[in-house]
């Protein structure tokens, strides 16, 4: 029975790597920061970010997927509730072409190529340059709190896909809420 000792251990590491490769596909807040720019204050940010298998072989049968920035900018008051001075979203889309073999991510009206989907995440992870407020008039709020998540978008698969977003862990992908401070005064 030694033989079955060591299958038994080579199926059990090889489930752990399975569980932990999928465990591992998501998208993790790093870092994200508001300097003061020529046209105004503009959001840099960093995600870690990967997809499980499901979501990758969609990509490659020609399925675009899409993916939402949300960044809001909340003043503190100390006698009053909190408000929201900025709430703005900026939308990603993802995808493959067969034809000319590249990931394809674009927003707006901008879209770039990329010969590999690392490359393409990478890109989408770390939005920068962001011009997410105009200058003028922010010094007199005080002290501001900033609001980022990155996450898969289930409003833009098709019907049938937005279904297995309900019952199927890899088709919810996203960052919770982050939260981080933002001084205009210290702005650059």
């Amino acid at each position: 029975m030694p033989g079955c000792a060591s299958l038994l251990k080579r199926a059990l590491l090889v489930g752990l790597l399975l569980v932990s490769t999928l465990a591992q596909a998501d998208i993790a807040f790093r870092q994200a920061k508001v300097q003061l720019g020529d046209e105004g204050y503009l959001l840099s940010a960093r995600f870690a970010c990967s997809l499980p298998p499901t979501l990758e072989d969609a990509l490659q049968q020609g399925m675009t997927l899409g993916f939402v920035l949300d960044f809001e900018l909340i003043r503190h008051r100390k006698l009053w509730f909190d408000s929201t001075v900025v709430t703005l979203q900026r939308n990603y889309k993802l995808s493959y072409s067969a034809l000319t073999r590249q990931y394809r991510l674009s927003y707006g009206g901008l879209y770039r190529g990329y010969p590999r989907l690392d490359a393409a995440l990478g890109a989408l992870c770390t939005p920068s340059g962001w011009l997410v407020l105009e200058k003028g008039g922010l010094r007199e709020l005080g002290d501001l709190q900033g609001r980022i998540r990155l996450q898969l978008d289930s409003q833009q698969l098709p019907q049938t896909f937005q279904i297995r977003t309900l019952t199927s862990s890899d088709w919810n992908l996203g960052s919770d809420w982050q939260s981080f401070s933002f001084s205009p005064e210290a702005a650059p």
